[in-house]
């Protein structure tokens, strides 16, 4: 009887050790919002993955980028709505 689990497999991530977090050592500033460490992030180690799911890795830079482009997106959409045309480019 199959019932659907053989097809998971199981991961384990084993910690990372402080001294292997450079940026731990070096902090001094405390962030106000994730996306401030995000932001701080990709400019210091844009192609480092800070996500890992299986054999995809996701980068600061990629996050960034992501982030930067919904946040464009949502302010067209609310210039769009409250002044029923769309945003003009400089």
């Amino acid at each position: 009887m199959n019932d659907g689990t053989s097809k998971l497999r199981r991961i384990t991530i084993d910690p990372v050790p402080p001294e292997q977090l450079p940026f731990l050592r070096r902090m001094t500033t405390a962030f106000d919002s994730v996306a401030e460490v995000m932001t701080v992030r990709a400019g210091e180690i844009p192609d480092r993955a800070h996500v890992l799911f299986y054999n995809e890795k996701v980068t600061y830079r990629q996050t960034n980028e992501r982030a930067n482009r919904v946040a464009s997106h949502d302010l067209h959409q609310r210039w769009r709505h409250e002044n029923r045309e769309p945003l003009k480019a400089d």
